[in-house]
């Protein structure tokens, strides 16, 4: 998942993991958890406020493991072998492994805000430079910096294009991930803050409204659908695409195919998102908790 923008809250410590309402079980974390990702039977959950990622069973939600990284992580990935967390507050990427979290290795980046992988190579994006940089998953071999567009705020990978969302031009721009070429810029919005690939289009998220566009693999706009106010995430989990909003303190169900909604449902301060293949996972930024639903 994606990391966008960065919601403010104070978590609270109540006894966990519980039941809650519709049968999902909530887990704790650590402090103002923003982003999750998954590998084949963890999830992995950054935590802000603590400078540390939680590992969890995906399958029932156990604690395998906490792992240190840099200052203020935002953002996190899965390559295939190894899970890498951008660090704002500390200008790095950590690179751990992901069979037992041990750190592989640190790779500088201006203020890293957003990650993502294209099946070779991790994409991270740099807000404060407006850049991407292209990393080598296996060895983290710096294969190259590109220009994005003002605010460079997420990313997205389709595999032959890695897609930036640039939240100050209200565009999104298409880089060919072979070799990070321009392939194209697209206006997405007033202010493009969140992406999702589905594995036929890309859905991405507009901060200032309430709207979600698709959009072809050439750019063109296939829908623009109604979300959730000021959307934070957005994951696709199966057949559907979930969009949180820490605004709204929701997250909203939408249909894969024609972007029409399914059910909203209410959450304190959802912020990252992310799916395992079988279970959809919520951060809430408040509670230092996720929600396995």
């Amino acid at each position: 998942m994606e990391a966008t923008t960065t919601p403010r809250g104070t978590p609270a410590d109540p006894p966990y993991p519980r039941d809650g309402s519709g049968g999902e079980r909530v887990f704790p974390v650590g402090k103002f958890p923003s982003a999750i990702a998954c590998d084949e039977t963890s999830v992995w959950v950054v935590n802000q406020g603590s400078n540390d990622v939680t590992r969890l069973r995906a399958k029932d939600g156990a604690l395998l493991g906490r792992f240190q990284v840099g200052v203020h992580p935002i953002a996190a990935a899965f390559d295939g072998e190894s899970v890498w967390v951008a660090n704002l507050g500390s200008d790095e990427v950590t690179r751990l492994r992901a069979s037992d979290g041990a750190e592989l290795g640190r790779y500088p980046c201006l203020k890293p805000i957003a990650l993502a992988f294209d099946g070779r190579c991790i994409w991270i994006a740099s807000r404060a430079a407006n850049t991407v940089t292209r990393l080598r998953a296996r060895d983290g071999r710096r294969l190259g910096t590109f220009s994005a567009g003002p605010g460079a705020a997420a990313l997205a990978s389709d595999g032959a294009s890695v897609w930036i969302a640039n939240e100050l031009a209200g565009s999104v721009s298409r880089l060919r991930a072979s070799d990070g070429a321009l392939r194209g810029s697209f206006r997405a919005g007033a202010e493009p803050n969140t992406l999702a690939f589905d594995g036929e289009q890309l859905w991405v998220g507009d901060a200032r409204g309430a709207l979600v566009r698709r959009l072809s693999r050439s750019g063109a706009t296939l829908g623009t659908h109604f979300g959730l106010l000021r959307p934070t995430c957005i994951a696709v989990h199966g057949e559907s695409v979930l969009v949180s909003s820490f605004h709204s303190c929701a997250v909203a169900t939408l249909q894969k195919s024609d972007g029409k909604r399914l059910a909203t449902h209410q959450i304190r301060g959802p912020a990252g998102l992310a799916s395992d293949g079988t279970h959809a996972w919520i951060a809430s930024f408040c509670d230092g908790t996720v929600t396995r639903r």
